[in-house]
């Protein structure tokens, strides 16, 4: 959502629960800093929510409108953006998995693709397949 998204819904809000005094432009700076990553098209809905659930200003508005955020997303399943997976030709789906010997054992590494970077999981280092070949690492043919 842009700004002026933000403030339009924190006025409407403000009007509803007959808010006398507005919070200070701070404040609205670091709800929008908060929030500003939920898409305008589900304010209206949340809105709605907000009002049919809470008796009085929620407490947490920034938390509110995430929570409510994930419901809608939930009422609007063909909103959720979805991940494509392609064929990498380094990797699967993502990952690499080597192999280094040291002191005659030989030891299994996994590796985030740098080429595709297909997989999120942060846990794993990021590494290219011909980084890992040039560091004495052996890479195994992906299964097909």
């Amino acid at each position: 959502m842009v700004r002026e998204d933000f403030d339009t819904f924190l006025m409407e809000m403000a009007a509803f629960y007959e808010r006398k005094q507005q919070p200070a432009q701070k404040t609205f700076d670091i709800w929008f800093n908060k929030v500003q990553k939920i898409p305008a098209e589900s304010l209206m809905w949340i809105t709605k929510k907000i009002q049919d659930e809470f008796e009085i200003w929620p407490r947490n508005i920034t938390a509110t409108l995430w929570a409510f955020y994930h419901q809608w997303l939930d009422a609007n399943p063909d909103k959720r953006a979805i991940e494509t997976f392609f064929e990498c030709p380094d990797c699967d789906h993502g990952l690499i998995t080597a192999f280094k010997e040291k002191n005659s054992i030989k030891y299994r590494y996994v590796f985030r693709c740098t080429k595709c970077r297909q997989d999120k999981t942060r846990a794993y280092p990021l590494a290219s397949k011909l980084e890992l070949m040039n560091d004495g690492y052996e890479i195994r043919p992906r299964v097909q």
